[in-house]
């Protein structure tokens, strides 16, 4: 495994385990093994790393999510397998890793720039599946495209609230009720 791997695997490992701020480019260094000059060649910063993990993560995610929607099954199959994709990838970091992200990045243009990039990416493949869905008669076509995408802007506004994280034992138990209520409504209907 490369130096920069290494330091990336196990920085995923302890700030989503501990979260970011207890987490130091030396805890970084001691548990990984490599030496200061390697990490700052690989990494301007703590910022740069998470950036990078960040990054990683949703180009895991893109890859499992267009392998998904490349499948020939119907769009509440696919919504299904979403919402376990979503629970999958949340049971990757704990409740302070992402409360620590949106607070302490909240104001960074870097980050927030690159969140956007990386979220637009994903919707715009999920408005393609909106639109498929509609012309086969699976969504209900008097719902605009835009009025879906806005809900779903709200329920991620919704998950990244700290007091409604605190409602929930875990980051995963959070995103799988909201992505059921979005997805199924109060019914709860998913067969």
């Amino acid at each position: 495994m490369k130096a920069k791997d290494k330091i990336c695997e196990v920085a995923k490992e302890l700030f989503f385990k501990y979260g970011i701020k207890k987490v130091s480019v030396t805890d970084i260094l001691e548990k990984s093994g490599v030496s200061k000059m390697t990490f700052y060649r690989s990494y301007s910063n703590k910022e740069d790393l998470i950036i990078y993990i960040l990054e990683d993560l949703n180009a895991k995610a893109m890859l499992e999510y267009k392998s998904m929607v490349e499948k020939d099954i119907t769009f509440k199959d696919k919504l299904i397998e979403l919402i376990a994709l979503k629970i999958k990838f949340s049971k990757s970091f704990s409740k302070e890793f992402l409360l620590e992200l949106m607070q302490l990045y909240t104001n960074n243009d870097n980050l927030i720039g690159r969140l956007s990039e990386m979220k637009n990416e994903g919707q715009a493949l999920f408005i393609q599946e909106i639109l498929k869905a509609k012309a086969n008669g699976e969504v209900n076509e008097d719902l605009s495209v835009a009025f879906i995408i806005a809900m779903i802007e709200h329920f991620q506004t919704f998950i990244e609230d700290e007091k409604n994280l605190s409602l929930f034992n875990s980051t995963e138990e959070l995103i799988a009720n909201t992505m059921h209520l979005f997805c199924f409504g109060l019914s709860g209907i998913s067969k």
